[in-house]
């Protein structure tokens, strides 16, 4: 099959454009050209075709949808820096979207269009009893849940054949493209706020498995990491931070809600068959690629601690 991926050279689109490839797929990415986004490319020398160009441009996306079997939707701003620039953030994601949506449904291939939607539509949901399902209201609680939400209204309504994959939050240990502000929400964040970890790897293969089930197509998929990854902020606060020789106490958190709630994701996993790592996958993964680190940092914790409040402040 011929599959285009957009965003393709980000977090999430390297490990679905390597599932790809190891399934036998033909991959297109379609990416902006980004000192970062060329050296992910890089890794792919001569096993993808490489397509530069932006997807709030009809024509460069609809050129690029031509004799595709499939498209992979990912190219998104995502949050918390959908909020720092709502407008970019909407043209990226509900302009760029609606180009993929009119390229697919005008190519002659009528490829079929996974896009990458998120737990964020479920809205801040922490006072109601999990798990979250299908049936649950979707709600806007800032731009980038507002943005996801139009793209499945305008996708459902649409002639296309379409598969939607709502992802929980995901991380893994290579922590690529991390930010001040991604810290600075961690720590204003509650500590006893539910998560569903979601490892990339597993959210790949989920997308890459879409392309084969039938039965999924023309629905909308909850995607976490079933119950070993159903964990608090706190646990997955550590998990990360532990790897360093870092441990932090409950009232080191803010009180801000989070809407990766744990869900239901038995009819996903039925379905498309993508899980198979936990949170403590994560956490040995991490350990082992930051095993030199934690000599250094452990003995100075309380110091390395008052430094990283102390730098995050400021740069907020």
């Amino acid at each position: 099959m011929k599959v285009l991926v957009t965003g393709g050279f980000g977090n999430l689109g390297t490990l679905v454009a390597t599932q790809l490839l190891g399934a036998g797929h033909v991959v297109t990415c379609l990416d902006l050209r980004t000192p970062g986004n060329e050296r992910a490319a890089r890794d792919f020398e001569g096993r993808v075709t490489v397509r530069w160009g932006d997807i709030r441009d009809l024509a460069t996306v609809e050129e690029t949808v031509v004799g595709q079997d499939a498209v992979i939707h990912l190219a998104a701003i995502i949050f918390p820096f959908s909020e720092a620039d709502p407008e970019r953030a909407r043209q990226v994601n509900v302009v760029g979207t609606e180009n993929v949506l009119r390229a697919v449904e005008r190519s002659a291939a009528q490829p079929l269009l996974v896009f990458s939607s998120s737990f964020a539509v479920l809205g801040h949901r922490q006072k109601d009893p999990p798990p979250r399902t299908l049936a649950d209201e979707v709600v806007a609680t800032d731009h980038y849940s507002a943005h996801k939400i139009a793209c499945e209204r305008m996708i459902t309504a649409s002639e296309a054949n379409w598969i939607i994959l709502r992802l929980a939050g995901m991380v893994d240990s290579r922590m690529r493209h991390s930010h001040p502000e991604q810290m600075r929400l961690a720590f204003a964040l509650a500590a006893a706020n539910r998560i569903e970890y979601l490892h990339p790897n597993d959210a790949a293969v989920a997308f890459v498995h879409a392309l084969g089930t039938p039965e999924a197509q023309r629905k909308v998929h909850l995607i976490g990491g079933g119950p070993g990854c159903q964990v608090t902020h706190l646990e997955l606060m550590n998990v990360v931070l532990g790897t360093f020789g870092l441990t932090f106490a409950a009232d080191e958190f803010g009180s801000q809600e989070l809407y990766a709630d744990w869900a239901d994701t038995r009819e996903s996993q039925r379905l498309l068959s993508y899980q198979s790592r936990s949170v403590e996958d994560f956490r040995r993964e991490c350990s082992e690629r930051f095993r030199w680190v934690r000599p250094f940092v452990r003995p100075l914790a309380p110091v390395v601690k008052w430094i990283l409040k102390r730098y995050l402040a400021r740069t907020g």
